[in-house]
């Protein structure tokens, strides 16, 4: 936004209004709500529009003089505009860019805009990124990078970003960091208690960079790059299926806040989800979002502004979100967990992961990854050994899956990830304090936190390192085993395998299916910020154990993370 400028208040004429007004000027990349006459701003001029309206004169073809969005024009828009014109501009951070990039990284092409709001299509409302980049506002204090700040009865602990949607994301769970996150319709940055914890469920899946190198954008190269000269950082909320926008149009409300408290200038975005073809693009619609005057939440501080300070290193890790699992209950699952699976998926899948010496258990089918839309991961490279290596952009935002059939014992493949104490009647009902699953990771995922299964909430944390790879059953082995499989959750959030009707892998012809025809059983995790996998090269060994206890030869694989 420009600098704020005064204006003398045109004559109206017709004895209409009488008002002196002190305007505030702001430019704009496409028409802003209140730019009556189409100018670029909303100033006094936009007054004089709505009153020739009132005496029948035509309006401009752009807009409508319906400031108040009654579907009438009368005196009551000329109050209505009075009002948002007398608000003095927001001071604190601006947004440079509002939009969407693919799961990739690669900025996607808006349809258009509506009121200055660019409108996306998508055709699945999950798989790819809404990215918002920003710069010091009129308060000349840097912007805050807080991506997850709750606590309860204080508005300042909020996130400096500030997202809400018009739809319920997800299941629209209100709980913190699990689930969904519900709607706030009409958009309300207020008071309310409901709407601290919405913007903070928001910002659990949301990752911040203060430098380019950092971005979850990328250029035509395939370089990281933030999307605006201007920007002096970038903040990325990942759209997985736990958040997918429903069919229809979701409108998300978006602000900035910056180190001491000032929240800047609002912006719109508008994601239609629908099957079908992409519809073709359009110029901005006339179409008039009505005024509202809303207090913001956080009040302007006074304190003296802190320099700008950026820093290239990320910013500390925030909660993802998933469901932990329920230590004192039994789990089970619909369904026969060694169901033959005799479709084959029309898709090209990579060769199945070359699996090292073991024992007679289960055989591990696939192990890869996919990218944060579902769709398998290409291998980059593979070790003078086999193993594959998986390069990606960032060290979160994809999945880790593991499918498996039975080994030499002909039994079936177990199906727990985490060991509570109560295996689950799929898995095995021996005294061995692993899971079925068996993964551990060469290097400290996220912050590397001992606590076991402490993946969602306020305090969730990390995974401890294995290294070399072992599987003995000492305290730190089971402890970060656990701690890592727990992360791998079935359709329902539970730490179990998925049967093929419930498969994490999203194919070309539309459907989710096992990677390899041969599996029985496929284990899914997602990587989010808590558990982020560090720059360099992660080893990550997997084995499985059928249900009567044996285990199978290991697999592994490595992801390869840029400095």
């Amino acid at each position: 936004m420009g600098v704020s400028t005064q204006k003398r208040p045109p004559n109206l004429g017709r004895g209409v209004l009488g008002l002196a007004v002190l305007v505030f000027a702001a430019a704009a990349a496409a028409q802003l709500p209140g730019d009556v006459n189409c100018d670029g701003i909303a100033d006094a001029a936009d007054l004089a529009t709505i009153e020739a309206a009132l005496f029948s004169e035509a309006p401009p073809d752009c807009s409508t003089p319906d400031a108040n969005g009654d579907g009438v024009i009368a005196s009551a828009d000329v109050v209505t505009l009075a009002q948002a014109l007398l608000q003095p501009p927001a001071p604190g951070p601006v947004i440079t860019f509002l939009g969407l990039a693919s799961a990739d990284g690669a900025p996607v092409t808006p349809l258009g805009s509506i009121n200055g709001a660019a409108v996306y299509f998508r055709t699945s409302g999950s798989g790819f990124r809404v990215v918002v980049e920003g710069q010091t506002g009129l308060s000349n204090v840097r912007a805050g990078t807080s991506t997850f700040n709750p606590e309860n009865s204080d508005l300042l602990r909020r996130p400096d970003i500030q997202i809400e949607s018009s739809t319920a994301l997800g299941d629209g769970n209100p709980a913190l960091c699990d689930g969904g996150v519900p709607a706030i319709i009409p958009p309300d940055f207020g008071s309310g208690q409901n709407i601290t914890d919405a913007l903070n469920d928001v910002a659990c899946d949301t990752a911040v960079a203060t430098s380019p190198t950092f971005a979850c954008t990328q250029d035509e190269f395939g370089v990281p790059t933030f999307l605006t000269a201007a920007a002096q950082l970038q903040f990325c909320l990942q759209v997985t299926r736990t958040l997918a926008l429903p069919v229809g149009e979701t409108v998300l409300n978006v602000q900035l806040r910056d180190v001491v408290g000032n929240v800047g200038p609002q912006r719109r975005l508008i994601v239609r989800v629908g099957s079908g073809p992409v519809p073709p693009t359009f110029t901005p619609s006339p179409t008039f979002t009505p005024l509202t005057v809303r207090s913001t939440a956080t009040p302007t501080i006074t304190r003296t502004p802190v320099p700008p300070t950026p820093s290239p290193t990320r910013s500390p890790v925030t909660p993802t979100r998933s469901a932990p699992p329920q230590a004192t209950s039994t789990a089970t699952r619909t369904g026969n967990p060694t169901l033959t699976v005799t479709r084959t998926p029309s898709a090209t899948h990579p060769s199945p992961t070359p699996t090292l010496s073991g024992p007679r258990g289960p055989v591990i089918t696939f192990f890869g990854l996919t990218r944060a839309d579902d769709t398998l991961a290409d291998i980059s490279a593979t070790t003078p050994d086999h193993v594959p290596i998986y390069a990606r952009p960032s060290g979160n935002g994809f999945s880790i899956v593991v499918e498996g059939k039975p080994g030499a014992s002909g039994v079936a493949v177990g199906c727990s990830s985490y060991q509570t104490g109560a295996a689950p009647r799929c898995g095995y009902q021996g005294d061995s304090p692993l899971p079925d699953l068996q993964i551990e990771a060469s290097r400290p995922l996220g912050n590397g936190s001992s606590a076991v299964c402490d993946n969602s909430g306020t305090n969730a944390g990390g995974v401890p390192a294995i290294n070399p790879p072992s599987f003995d059953l000492t305290d730190t082995n089971v402890g970060a085993i656990n701690d890592l499989g727990c992360r791998f959750v079935d359709g329902q959030g539970a730490p179990l395998s998925r049967a093929v009707s419930d498969a994490c892998v999203l194919f070309s012809t539309g459907e989710f299916d096992f990677v390899s025809p041969q599996s029985s059983a496929q284990f899914c995790g997602f990587i989010g910020r808590v558990i982020e996998v560090p720059p360099g090269d992660t080893v990550l060994t997997a084995r499985l154990r059928d249900t009567e206890g044996n285990v199978g030869p290991p697999a592994q694989l490595i992801v390869r993370i840029p400095p």
